[in-house]
């Protein structure tokens, strides 16, 4: 079988891209303090989540539960 065509140099393949948020996560406080404010101007605890896990650099996954919890007290208050 003859091949088509020669193939020089250097390739690069990519695998997977590198990860968000991959420095260290930010804290508790930092994280309740955005939540706490977008849920207290009326967004939902997933909307808040996602809204915050994207100023803050980490995935959602790792917000919404704290989103959550939040939000049950932000509705007693």
């Amino acid at each position: 079988m003859t091949a088509l065509f020669v193939m020089q140099g250097e390739i690069t393949l990519i695998i997977a891209g590198a990860q968000a948020g991959g420095g260290p996560p930010p804290d508790t406080a930092q994280l309740s303090a955005v939540l706490r404010q977008l849920l207290q101007g009326g967004e939902s605890a997933s909307s808040a989540a996602k809204l915050a896990a994207a100023e803050c650099g980490v995935p959602k996954k790792a917000v919404y539960d704290l989103a959550v919890q939040l939000s049950a007290q932000v509705e007693q208050e």
